[in-house]
């Protein structure tokens, strides 16, 4: 499962500077999770909206998916034009 972390006790949940992606993997159904930080820490802007992905097939899915999660700020509004990066991370087996 991938994730997103922030500071406690902040008060700005979107695109707060101090989100940081996570992956949290079980071996034992979720009993206990290892957790893997991913991306790098920058404290002027967040890493965060992060989304699995897998091949598209018929074929069961195989070994470990990989995932993309953005790295920039919200913008002012859905049309604002601000830049932010989308990040690939393929994770070795």
């Amino acid at each position: 499962m991938a994730s997103v972390t922030q500071k406690n006790g902040v008060d700005k949940y979107w695109g707060d500077p101090s989100a940081e992606i996570i992956l949290l993997t079980s071996a034992d159904r979720g009993k206990t999770f290892d957790v893997v930080p991913i991306s790098k820490p920058d404290s002027n802007l967040p890493n965060w909206m992060p989304g699995i992905e897998r091949p598209f097939g018929p074929h069961p899915i195989a070994g470990v998916p990989a995932f993309l999660y953005t790295h920039g700020g919200p913008g002012e509004s859905l049309t604002g034009g601000a830049g932010t990066e989308v990040i690939f991370v393929r994770l070795a087996k």
